[in-house]
């Protein structure tokens, strides 16, 4: 009888292993699967945002006597639709405005300029192209860094 128990009890004790380790491997995988699908979303916008900033581009150096005009408010919103669905995604710009410290791993800097503003010196005092940056919940990954020019 009492090795009847200790047979139970291994098998038991065997099972619960077998079982937090499975446990175990199903977190792994699906922590896996989360992290392939954000690396694949990643790569992606790696592709395709430098037309989204071309585009921007576009937008912004308009001639002023397109305003208003149909195509003109066509590319606006196809602009505006692209910029949203990519925070729908997770995907934002990363900010760097005139006056901002470089972060060097969110902005990447093309050169540096003389300035006279003393407060200028190693900051921010142009963005050449928008950075964009994947958020969600506790993940964080730049996708392209900000080009900006530093004061010296």
């Amino acid at each position: 009888m009492q090795e009847t128990e200790e047979i139970a009890k291994r098998a038991q004790s065997d099972y619960l292993r077998l079982k937090l380790d499975f446990d175990s491997y199903m977190q792994r995988n699906q922590e896996a699967q989360v992290s392939a699908k954000v690396d694949t979303l990643c790569e992606v916008a790696r592709k395709i945002l430098p037309a989204v900033n071309q585009l921007y581009h576009i937008i912004k150096t308009m001639p002023q006597e397109l305003e208003g005009n149909s195509r003109a408010d066509g590319m606006k919103l196809a602009y505006d639709k692209v910029l949203s669905d990519l925070a729908h995604l997770g995907i934002t710009t990363i900010e760097a405005k005139v006056g901002d410290d470089l972060d060097f791993m969110a902005h990447l800097p093309l050169s540096a300029q003389d300035t006279d503003d003393e407060a200028l010196k190693g900051k921010i005092i142009e963005l050449v192209e928008t950075g964009y940056i994947y958020r969600k919940n506790d993940k964080q990954q730049i996708i392209l860094p900000a080009k900006v020019i530093v004061g010296q």
